[in-house]
């Protein structure tokens, strides 16, 4: 099955990018809310050129899973202008509804670690209505919302084929999420 084949394949580079320094404050507890910032800037600036992308070539309807407005709700409400964000210029090619279904992938395989950050945000005092909507993203439906994300990648496999070009996509978008997230000035946002 599809799933099964893309959580094997792109085990190694899920691990590379969860070893981000922002995912490392957090396990260790020294994430400020500076670097909190900074990392929804990071995310922001990842998102927003990605789901673009997803939104043409995307074989299931994205509309309900987009992130990009979670990230901006967050940012103004920590106080930033979400025009003046960098943004990546490097995504992963999305150019087929399969390499879609890879790069989807990864952001939907994100709301389930969200869910243990959103706890973690918490101790400054945040919540989805004052900066952690991101992390938070489908709240008590974020199980039901990743069957049912499985489902429609398992089906697609089965009906399409392309697994090949799914998984590719899968482990490009973790390798170019990893590198944006870890560029060097981290500080220059």
């Amino acid at each position: 099955m599809m799933m099964a084949r893309l959580k094997q394949e792109t085990k190694l580079y899920h691990e590379q990018l969860e070893a981000n320094p922002y995912s490392l404050a957090m396990s260790d507890g020294t994430l400020t809310l500076e670097m909190y910032s900074e990392m929804l800037q990071r995310f922001y600036g990842f998102y927003r050129p990605i789901e673009a992308r997803l939104q043409q070539f995307a074989p299931i309807d994205i509309h309900a899973r987009l992130k990009t407005p979670l990230l901006e709700q967050d940012l103004r409400a920590l106080g930033y202008a979400v025009e003046t964000v960098a943004l990546c210029d490097a995504i992963p090619q999305i150019d087929t509804p399969h390499r879609a279904l890879g790069s989807l992938y990864v952001l939907e395989g994100a709301t389930l670690g969200g869910q243990i950050i959103s706890r973690q945000l918490k101790r400054f005092e945040l919540n989805p209505t004052n900066g952690a909507s991101f992390f938070n993203s489908y709240g008590e439906r974020v199980g039901d919302m990743w069957k049912a994300f499985s489902a429609a990648a398992n089906a697609y496999g089965e009906t399409h084929g392309h697994e090949d070009e799914i998984v590719a996509a899968a482990c490009d978008t973790f390798v170019t999420f990893e590198r944006w997230l870890t560029r060097v000035p981290a500080t220059t946002l």
